[in-house]
């Protein structure tokens, strides 16, 4: 259903949870950095080559995050920053000076 503000508020924040920042765009697009990690190119192909894979993804992600030392599984930093590059690029997409304000933003870890 669409709808709209009476006095629109002028601003977007581009945003994601800190943990696996970009993650599920990367696995439906098969980001290359993503894919030049062993996990992340586990990931890949289990996501895209069963019906529940991101159900495992998910759970493994899930166990990795309730250890004692968690840890983000995915240790290539060149898949962190093709992440952020492809949130920047859409917030700067849709920035109209002086009419629209876009930002970009994580959600702490917790």
């Amino acid at each position: 259903m669409r709808t709209q503000l009476v006095r629109p508020l002028g601003f977007l924040v581009v945003t994601d949870h800190a943990e696996y920042f970009g993650l599920a765009s990367q696995l439906i697009n098969g980001d290359q950095a993503l894919l030049d990690d062993p996990i992340g190119k586990r990931w890949y192909d289990m996501f895209h080559g069963s019906s529940h894979g991101g159900d495992a993804i998910f759970q493994e992600i899930v166990q990795g995050c309730v250890t004692a030392q968690p840890q983000e599984l995915i240790s290539n930093p060149a898949a962190k920053r093709s992440a952020w590059k492809r949130h920047i690029a859409l917030a700067e997409a849709n920035y109209e000076p002086g009419k629209f304000s876009a930002f970009i933003g994580f959600g702490p870890r917790i």
